[in-house]
């Protein structure tokens, strides 16, 4: 597989040299800049120090959706995203961000290059996070096991220990193939900064719309679980039943949304991130309290009979789960969204000084959290059985353990909330709102009256979401296959097929950078182009098509079945009345 990758710009040798000889006479060639330049940054001090290389970035808190608000930019040719991105790739790659620099400062001239000195200056601020910056922050993102036991309640051990290992893997090919498709198109002339950038220049402008509201929808329905979760943590503290609710389940819920709507008033998120990095720790600290819990007092048999209506008995550990399809899709669509953090991957890149590492730091962060994912589901599970809840600390039957794991719990969905919520708000407003829909700018005084409004009605939604929907697994599961499948695997595996299948058909194109227009060869109505787009390459180009079309089409399958799953779990939900919309009493 390795292989494969490394390939992925090697293509059909005899009819790429052509191209590397005219880029060689480019006069924004590597070659142009002075060699005495290439030792100036050769440990790269000036823009990733020792000190700022485990800084974590704070992409989650300060996102720029739309970095230019041209529309041009949004449609020019492939290739020449591709021409500056090739230029500043072979610099960083080289360490020497000086010369890249001294070769931006000559491009200023060029009013193709879309560069000026205040947006050079913007990007050398911006791309400072190292691959330590990324080991942290997707651990921080992605780090969330609480619904590992459940899965493996869903599944057994022998299934739930295969998939937990096979998705995280393909997680981490599916990072891999996201980053291939970003250091082939990203670049200070036309920095991309999210999923709806990228999608604009493979797919075309229509696709920012779909994939913007994909993870606008993900991030709101997020909203909506951690406003149920929450409120279900605030009715195991005060011992709310269904026998004895000492407040109204909605209440509960209400409460936390109201609280939402207070906080994301907040536009700027910055001095708000390190008390946000901090909510990993809270989830280690739920992990261990229910590992404890788990262990000395035994299942909650009264939330599994309320969720799931589980009967009291032993406690039955088994290799294979004997529930239904949909039961076991549904453990399956668990641990998809425990691996959802692609979201965010675009971002995070974007503020990489050399973006090439992200996939290093990415195969850290995952198999520590692959680590931590199989001994938490595995022990918990096995001190719970088939009484294991969705929610894991909450089914631990200790009052004290669980009160602690419900505070920590109420803390970090809260931190997690608000950061969702500014993020879902900023690709809507930013990516839409502005450019689009001519909203005013977030910092002036129009800009923040429509934010207020905004962040009434994004948590009343994520309210009635939470509320109308009080089955914690269902949603999840809903989320996981309908938004997080789709960002981890369907969506890299389709950008980076769709990449090299234009890459191969345009390879006899012209590119001049001089006036950023390109000769076409032929049209897509000759069957030449059709059959360099799928036949260029060498067998192993070939082999990464079929197997970057294939991981696409399993996405979708498993997208479908995801959601299959997932609805009949409500349907049966319903139809049980475990679920009842707007209800006083507690779900669990």
């Amino acid at each position: 597989m390795k292989r494969f990758f490394n390939r992925f710009s090697a293509g059909n040798t005899s009819e790429n040299e052509e191209e590397k000889n005219d880029a060689s006479t480019n006069v924004y060639s590597v070659s142009d800049t002075s060699s005495s330049n290439n030792n100036n940054f050769a440990n790269n001090e000036k823009y990733v120090s020792d000190e700022q290389a485990y800084d974590v970035p704070d992409v989650l808190t300060n996102i720029v959706v739309a970095v230019d608000d041209d529309k041009h930019t949004r449609t020019l040719p492939l290739q020449q995203y591709e021409h500056y991105a090739a230029i500043q790739r072979e610099y960083e790659d080289r360490n020497d961000f000086e010369g890249l620099r001294e070769c931006q400062r000559e491009q200023l001239s060029d009013p193709h290059s879309n560069l000026s000195e205040e947006k050079i200056q913007s990007q050398i601020a911006l791309r400072r996070a190292s691959k330590y910056s990324v080991f942290f922050l997707i651990t921080t993102d992605i780090l969330g096991p609480s619904n590992a036991p459940y899965a493996m309640m869903q599944l057994g051990l022998v299934p739930g220990i295969i998939l937990y290992i096979a998705f995280g893997v393909f997680a981490i090919i599916g990072g891999k193939l996201l980053s291939y498709a970003f250091c082939r198109l990203d670049s200070d002339n036309f920095p991309l900064r999210t999923f709806a950038d990228l999608a604009t220049r493979i797919l075309g402008p229509w696709s920012r719309f779909g994939v913007a509201g994909l993870q606008f929808i993900q991030m709101i329905l997020n909203v909506g679980i951690i406003l149920l979760t929450t409120g279900q943590a605030l009715a195991q503290c005060i011992k709310s039943t269904a026998e004895d609710p000492k407040l109204c389940f909605t209440v509960q819920i209400f409460v936390w949304a109201i609280l939402g709507m207070i906080i994301g008033q907040i536009r700027s998120l910055k001095d708000f991130s390190h008390l946000a990095n901090s909510a990993v720790w809270m989830n280690i600290a739920i992990c261990i309290i229910t590992m404890v819990g788990a262990a000395t007092g035994g299942p909650n048999y009264e939330v599994a009979w309320a969720s799931s209506q589980i009967p009291k008995g032993p406690v039955d550990i088994y290799a294979v789960a004997k529930n239904d399809l949909y039961d076991r899709i549904q453990g399956i669509d668990q641990m998809v969204f425990a691996w959802g953090g692609a979201t965010i991957f675009c971002e995070v890149m974007g503020e990489m000084a050399r973006p090439r590492e992200f996939v290093k730091g990415l195969i850290g962060a995952d198999t520590l959290i692959m680590v931590v994912y199989l001994f938490y589901g595995i022990f918990v599970f096995c001190y719970q059985g088939q009484f294991t809840y969705a929610v894991a600390n909450q089914g631990i039957n200790q009052y004290g353990l669980q009160l602690a794991s419900n505070i920590l719990n109420i803390i970090s969905g809260m931190l997690a909330a608000v950061l969702y919520s500014n993020v879902g708000l900023k690709v809507f407003y930013q990516g839409f709102g502005v450019p689009d829909l001519k909203f005013p700018k977030l910092d002036t005084i129009k800009g923040a009256i429509w934010w207020f409004v905004l962040v009434i009605i994004y948590w009343g939604v994520a309210f009635i979401i939470g509320a109308a929907i009080p089955q914690v697994a269902s949603l999840s599961s809903l989320v996981g296959a309908v938004c997080i499948l789709n960002f981890s695997y369907t969506l890299p595996a389709l950008f980076v097929f769709f990449l090299i299948v234009q890459d191969d058909a345009g390879s006899l194109d012209k590119y001049d950078p001089l006036t950023g227009e390109v000769e076409r060869y032929d049209t897509w109505k000759s069957g030449e182009r059709w059959k360099r787009a799928f036949l260029l390459g060498g067998w192993k180009r070939i082999c990464m098509k079929i197997f970057t079309f294939i991981l696409f089409l399993c996405g979708l399958t498993l997208c479908g079945l995801g959601m299959y799953g997932a609805i009949e779990s409500l349907i049966e939900a319903y139809s049980d009345n475990n679920a009842v919309a707007f209800s006083c009493n507690p779900s669990l």
